[in-house]
């Protein structure tokens, strides 16, 4: 073939068909009934007078006589063809020239056009543009070729059908082709012009015994050829050998392995991938080929990973709620047991037994059938795939002839080396790419040691896309929490977070759970003027609603959008590097809020109408894994360098180790609290040391005392039974009896105390959440006087007992009730004082926990003078109809609670 072009019209059927035509040759003429004659070009049969002769000679003569009557009365509607036609070599039993042109069929090369033929010899060619006009003409029926005439010349050769592998596809780039003309595109002319389209017609590359041609249209709308090579070849005709670790899969790729086995309940899947785009099927298998019968599928869809399987009773989704990394190693983990299925994506369905009966194929649809319908994609993962594991067996990509895991596949290759193969990451660390846009990786002074740190500070910011892969890439090793070390190698104990500009700690996002406020409060010491200190955002690619809190050129920033716009809030003076200082931001609809060490409250409103903000993704602290999940109206683009020893959000404090779902990088800060390895903390191995800024103090649990907790209470005898607490004690009781007694429509409260502080805490109940608008009931002194306060949800009732001081350090006796809104006060079995709740509700709500001389964290709770620990002894105390609680060995959890008769 020649040229690679061809120009289509209604004679295409026949340029096809005419090589079999020719080598299966049947005479025409005895098909034809009487009265109908074979058109001269070869395909058409017209009917003709009963009078008509019928020998071929004077039939080719009536109907060109008729064609010639036909233009002469043509319409104004007319359409050109033109189409040339090679003729196959003769074999022994075809026709001879002359019975071919009794019959009106050619003998060499035709060129048809305007239903007419020319036949032509050797002569220059010239070509029309694409798209270009010819008016209407009729063609000259002789060898003399008309100069004024130009036109496209096809390929000198149609490929044979027969001897083809593959017949060439004609469908392909169908959908690209123009339009035909419309009558805006003609002008005011009266007489019609035919367009000419002309398209690559066949892919002529030779690709192989398996290999197979594909066309292209990249942007430029030009087609581009390559061959789809086998699995683990490559090349020429796909005649080289590949070696291929970690596949890399194009969007026409697949892999096949081998069926799973004993896999019809039970299934562990892990694997790593990196995905050059947001969509695409990761891995299919199942029963059938046609998707009829059982079938699992990972897909990536909108950025999120789905698994979808149908074990026979109807068909199944389980999503993430976090998106994958683009052009990042994200880690995938799923299980499935009977009828429950569990999905891990990095850091962040009920079915029965599935039968499997296909290969399991990595990257695309392969020989399944019918996927569009079941899975709502057909498109494939673009990107690389390392690490499978299903079921305790760990897959080798090399093809099965290699002794590797692979039946067969199509168009894989070698994702290109990232310097991951050569870092030999310990202890689960994960080797990450420092690829496009991954600016955390280019700062990493202090991050490690010579060697990686050295090649990667020197690196300047890339943005290559998948295509681009052909360059090496520098990778890292992100340790997960409790190791450190270039290659993950150190063990480490964290007790106060340290972030080294690279490092982050992942918790669950904030999503919808409070859409119209926030309240933050960090405690930090920064060694950097910038760093990112806190990050939650409704998408991984940095749009839709966020929050962020940052340090830029010194100062304290939080941003937030709604969804109308950004806004921005600064502290009125920058942090002094190295030092610990506490900040505070709250959010309420459109305004924010923020204060530094008790400066001045800078505030701002966001623009918009907007009051809600949704953030979907997790929640990130001391940075993030990859800046492209940030938002672009962020300027700092590093994470933080300093250690952080408190975050609450919400009025409740989180643990943030504990509570973090994954960290990275992350090493113990230097603090008393954090002590080197080969030394004790300061509060011995029972207590919990508490950092307070650049100071401490020790937590004690139940049953041990002392400055450092070494020394264990007896808890036997009557003693026992009388806590004594030190201002940062509590006990807490958490028994469903007592929730009973607490919640509802009525209380009753007696307690025996002593008490030597002017302020504090004696007893607090109410909900998951510490706001001044939920409900909750509590006793606390103030200014030595008893307090009662409550609020069932309309407001606060408050009861004071101020005829006389009960921080005397004698014993007293306290009684409180309530009756729906109405409530009472006694002391020392004096006067009774009354008093009520404002609005008509009339039940106490919450979760029935009770606290007993103060709480895990008081300065979260919503009645700021009373966060103080009580400083006393409580005897006795009664609640409802329970009458003889045990509070120390009723207690689900305390601190710092002493023998009120021993001293210390």
């Amino acid at each position: 073939m020649r040229g690679g072009t061809v120009i289509f019209g209604t004679l295409a059927i026949l340029a096809a068909l005419l090589p079999v035509m020719r080598s299966n040759f049947i005479p025409l003429e005895a098909a034809f009934q009487e009265g109908y004659a074979l058109h001269f070009n070869g395909y058409s049969c017209l009917m003709l007078n009963d009078t008509t002769v019928a020998e071929p000679e004077a039939k080719a003569a009536d109907v060109r006589s008729i064609l010639k009557t036909d233009e002469a009365s043509s319409p104004n509607l007319a359409i050109q063809i033109e189409v040339d036609i090679d003729p196959p070599p003769h074999q022994p039993n075809d026709p001879s020239d002359a019975e071919l042109e009794k019959l009106g069929l050619p003998t060499h090369h035709v060129h048809y056009s305007t239903g007419t033929a020319e036949a032509h010899g050797s002569r220059q060619l010239s070509s029309l543009p694409q798209g270009s006009q010819s008016p209407i003409r009729p063609s000259k029926l002789d060898d003399d070729e008309d100069p004024s005439h130009s036109f496209i010349e096809p390929p000198r050769v149609l490929p044979s059908i027969s001897g083809a592998r593959n017949p060439p596809n004609l469908t392909r780039p169908k959908s690209k082709l123009l339009p035909p003309p419309t009558k805006a595109d003609q002008g005011d002319v009266e007489e019609y012009k035919d367009k000419v389209y002309e398209i690559d017609a066949f892919c002529n590359l030779e690709c192989g015994v398996e290999g197979e041609c594909f066309m292209t249209r990249n942007e430029k709308n030009i087609i581009k050829k390559r061959c789809l090579c086998p699995h683990g070849k490559y090349g020429e005709k796909c005649a080289l050998d590949r070696y291929i670790s970690s596949p890399r899969f194009s969007g026409h790729s697949y892999l096949a392995l081998p069926t799973l086995t004993n896999a019809y309940s039970d299934l562990q899947l892990s694997m790593e991938f990196r995905p050059a785009s947001g969509e695409g099927i990761l891995l299919l298998t199942g029963e059938s080929a046609d998707m009829t019968g059982d079938y699992l599928a990972l897909i990536i869809r909108d950025g999120h990973i789905e698994l979808r399987l149908d074990c026979g009773t109807g068909p199944g989704i389980v999503r993430t709620r976090d998106q994958v990394h683009l052009h990042q190693w994200n880690r995938l983990t799923i299980f499935r047991h009977d009828w429950g299925v569990w999905l891990q994506l990095n850091e962040g369905g009920l079915f029965s037994r599935i039968t499997f009966a296909q290969p399991v194929l990595l990257g695309g649809t392969g020989s399944f059938r019918n996927t569009g319908h079941f899975l709502d994609t057909n498109l494939g993962f673009r990107g690389c795939i390392r690490r499978l594991e299903i079921n305790n067996k760990i897959y080798n990509f090399e093809p099965s002839e290699r002794q590797g895991d692979t039946l067969f596949g199509m168009d894989t290759d070698e994702c290109p080396e990232d310097s991951c193969s050569s870092i030999p990451c310990q202890n689960n660390g994960v080797c990450v790419s420092a690829d496009s846009g991954s600016d955390e990786n280019l700062d990493l002074v202090g991050a490690f040691e010579v060697g990686v740190s050295g090649i990667l500070a020197a690196m300047t910011q890339q943005d290559q896309e998948y295509d681009d892969f052909n360059q090496p890439l520098l990778g890292v090793c992100q340790c997960p929490l409790g190791f450190s070390g270039e290659y993950c190698e150190k063990p480490v104990e964290v007790k106060i977070p340290s972030f080294n500009g690279t490092s982050h700690l992942t918790y669950f996002g904030l999503a919808d759970s409070s859409p119209l406020w926030n309240d933050f409060e960090v405690v930090l010491r920064s060694e950097a003027e910038d760093g990112l200190i806190l990050y939650n955002g409704n998408n991984n690619d940095g749009s839709g609603d966020f929050l962020a809190l940052f340090l830029s050129r010194g100062f304290v920033e939080f941003a937030f959008d709604n969804g109308d716009g950004v806004a921005l809030v600064r502290s009125e003076y920058p942090i002094t590097l190295h030092q610990w200082h506490t900040i505070r931001v709250s959010r309420t609809g459109r305004l924010a809020f923020l204060s530094v060490d008790g400066q001045n409250v800078q505030s701002q409103m966001s623009p918009g109408a907007f009051n809600e903000l949704t953030a979907n993704q997790n929640m990130y602290l001391g940075g993030v894994p990859t800046f492209r999940l940030v938002s672009p109206y962020i300027p700092i683009r590093k994470g933080l360098k300093g250690c952080i020893q408190k975050l609450s959000i919400n009025h409740t404090p989180r643990d943030l180790l504990r509570g973090a779902i994954a960290g990275t990088n992350v090493d113990p800060c230097s603090h008393p609290c954090s002590p080197p390895p080969n030394q004790q903390s300061p509060c011995g191995i029972h207590g919990t040391c508490r950092p307070n800024l650049e100071d401490f103090s020790c937590e004690c649990p139940l049953g041990w005392v002392g400055i450092n907790c070494a020394k264990k209470m007896d808890l036997t005898g009557i003693t026992a039974l009388i806590p004594r607490f030190r201002g940062n004690s509590f006990l807490h009781l958490n028994r469903e009896e007592l929730a009973k007694n607490v919640l509802g429509n009525t209380n009753s409260i007696n307690i025996r105390l002593k008490v030597t502080s002017a302020n504090g805490l004696i007893l607090w109940t109410g909900g998951d959440t510490f706001t001044p608008a939920s409900d909750y009931l509590m006793l606390g002194i103030l200014d030595g006087y008893l307090h009662y306060r409550f609020n069932l949800g309309n407001g606060e009732g408050v009861l004071i007992f101020n005829e006389t001081r009960i921080n005397d350090g004698r014993w007293h006796r306290i009684r409180a009730t309530r009756a729906e809104q109405t409530a009472s006060l006694n002391v020392d079995n004096g006067h009774v004082i009354t008093g009520a709740s404002p609005g008509k509700l009339r039940q106490l709500n919450g979760n029935g926990q009770v606290y007993i001389g103060g709480m895990e964290d008081l300065e979260h709770l919503p009645l700021s003078e009373f966060r103080h620990g009580l400083m006393g002894c409580i005897a006795d105390i009664t609640i409802g109809r329970l009458f003889d609680i045990k509070m120390m060995e009723d207690s689900s959890d305390g601190r710092n609670v002493e023998n009120c008769l021993e001293e210390f």
